[in-house]
């Protein structure tokens, strides 16, 4: 819900539906409405043929999105941890030498979510970053937020692609 008003319908008044398949392990499993509708991470909110239900089915996530096939890709939670993780922008509050300071000192820190837990970076490029930990489903769009040893914030990036 945003206010009052309920995402999904919101979706589905501007952009309709356009269903596809959900995929996992490379088998169609079940359908989908709209590639809008899901969120990396999420688990559920597509159908599930009945014929693919089995009592060994694991639960699953969304783990990637296919636009040009219009496929959910979904997979056990493992599949959605990502230590890569891509970059489209960033802005950062403290000059490249100290960035490589933090970095080598493992005092540089990064936050993907709200409420996510702090991770330590390991390296830092252009256009993406690594993470000591994996970190769960990082999303196209999303903030990372970087602090330093003492937990200031030195800077911002939104996330792109995440490998």
């Amino acid at each position: 819900m945003m206010g009052e008003l309920s995402v999904t319908q919101f979706l589905r008044d501007k952009l309709g539906e356009k269903p596809g398949n959900v995929v996992w392990n490379g088998e169609v499993i079940g359908t989908h409405r709209g590639l809008w509708f899901a969120t990396i991470g999420q688990r559920g909110g597509w159908e599930i043929n009945p014929s693919k239900q089995t009592s060994e089915m694991p639960p699953l996530y969304v783990a990637g999105k296919d636009t040009v096939k219009n496929q959910l890709i979904v997979g056990e939670k493992s599949e959605s941890m990502r230590s890569i993780i891509g970059l489209m922008t960033y802005d950062l509050r403290i000059g490249s030498s100290k960035l490589q300071k933090l970095i080598e000192k493992k005092y540089l820190n990064v936050r993907i979510r709200n409420l996510g837990e702090l991770v330590r970076v390991n390296r830092m490029g252009q256009n993406q970053i690594e993470v000591c930990e994996p970190v769960f489903a990082p999303a196209e769009g999303q903030s990372a937020v970087f602090y330093d040893e003492a937990g200031r914030v030195v800077g911002g990036a939104i996330i792109g692609s995440c490998i």
